[in-house]
């Protein structure tokens, strides 16, 4: 009997050695079940972490363009919140600086056209009547014209006085 009791015992010790393996394992899985929730948790947390340096970091790069805008346009009273208005306000001015730069060039480009056409006549005046003063160039075109006029009535006069004698 002895041997039998000592089975028994045994088989005791058997069955609670695998109860207690059996909750070993259960805890084990729930172990790591915690595990895998904490280890999700923290990289949801380091997500959001990141999230939050990424947008500090962009509040800074805000910051020091905000500053730098009012040191570049002396704006020191310059907010985010009047940022647009002034954008509209420089929109309108480079808008009209333009305008004003493009109508010079076109005065320029006349003005330019306008000197070359002098020239041309200048040297004209002074190919018909020799070196002459450019002050002096309007006055003397003026009075080539009419020479030229009373010259072409000239010629139709002997031109016709010609034809007669003929």
């Amino acid at each position: 009997m002895s041997l039998q009791i000592r089975l028994e015992e045994q088989n005791e010790v058997v069955q609670e050695a695998i109860e207690r393996q059996e909750e070993n394992e259960a805890r084990a899985e729930a172990a790591e079940l915690e595990v895998d929730e904490l280890k999700s948790q923290l990289a949801d947390y380091q997500q959001a972490l990141d999230v939050q340096q990424t947008r500090a970091i962009q509040y800074n790069q805000a910051i020091a363009a905000l500053n730098r805008a009012k040191e570049l346009c002396h704006l020191p009273d310059l907010t985010a919140d009047s940022a647009a208005e002034w954008l509209e306000t420089f929109q309108a001015k480079e808008l009209e600086a333009t305008e004003k730069m493009l109508s010079l060039e076109q005065k320029m480009s006349m003005a330019q056209t306008a000197h070359s056409q002098f020239e041309q006549a200048y040297q004209l005046v002074v190919a018909i009547n020799g070196p002459l003063a450019r002050n002096e160039a309007w006055d003397v075109a003026r009075e080539l014209l009419r020479e030229g006029v009373d010259q072409r009535h000239l010629a139709e006069q002997v031109s016709t006085v010609a034809d007669a004698l003929k």
